[in-house]
């Protein structure tokens, strides 16, 4: 996008009370004033957010900015936070300052997760609702259906554990109701007695 450099041009005068055209502009130039009033509307508090991180990090106090531009404390100082979490190669220019924060505030402050949600939210033009019930359907079927976690090794010692003994508990009963014979109680002792020798090693 090709924007009008307003500072620079004298046809043009911008305060905080309004907008002067000082000369006739050309269609280029109309078309490029547009375009730049446009843009600083909708990136007002990312600038002002940018502008508030740079001052801290060349150890410029921000203090008197923060009380002259009719902003709360608490909004300038969302602005610099959310700047600082989305740099600004990773904010989506086609979705709002608001688009970001809801999406920041849907996923938790995960960043990376966010910036996913508005790529979906900019290609199926959701509005700002749109896209936080959308957030909100995905964290409830994560919920759902959690990632199982890994079995730790004494975990399995005790299901292991648990099937042999409900295995004997049911041998032991099944004897109970029939008679074997001589060979095959012979066999069966045999078995107890490869099992007793495994408990035998393990202790």
């Amino acid at each position: 996008m090709n924007q009008l450099n307003i500072s620079s041009n004298s046809k043009v005068t911008i305060s905080e009370i309004g907008l002067v055209v000082h000369k006739e502009l050309t269609d280029k130039e109309h078309k490029q004033l547009w375009e730049s009033l446009l843009s600083a509307e909708k990136g007002i508090r990312w600038c002002l957010g940018d502008y508030l991180n740079h001052c801290e990090d060349v150890g410029r106090g921000y203090d008197s900015l923060m009380e002259s531009t009719g902003y709360c404390r608490g909004s300038l100082k969302e602005s610099k936070s959310l700047a600082k979490r989305f740099p600004i190669e990773q904010r989506n220019k086609n979705l709002t300052y608001s688009f970001h924060k809801e999406a920041l505030a849907e996923c938790k402050g995960d960043t990376q997760v966010a910036i996913g949600c508005l790529d979906y939210a900019e290609k199926n033009n959701l509005t700002i609702s749109e896209m936080r019930k959308n957030i909100r359907t995905l964290h409830s079927a994560s919920n759902n259906n959690p990632t199982p976690k890994p079995e730790h090794e004494s975990d399995k010692v005790d299901k292991v554990f648990c099937e042999v003994v409900r295995n004997l508990q049911s041998v032991t009963t099944q004897l109970g109701k029939v008679k074997l014979s001589r060979k095959q109680y012979e066999t069966i002792i045999l078995m107890t007695d490869g099992i007793q020798d495994q408990c035998e090693e393990s202790l």
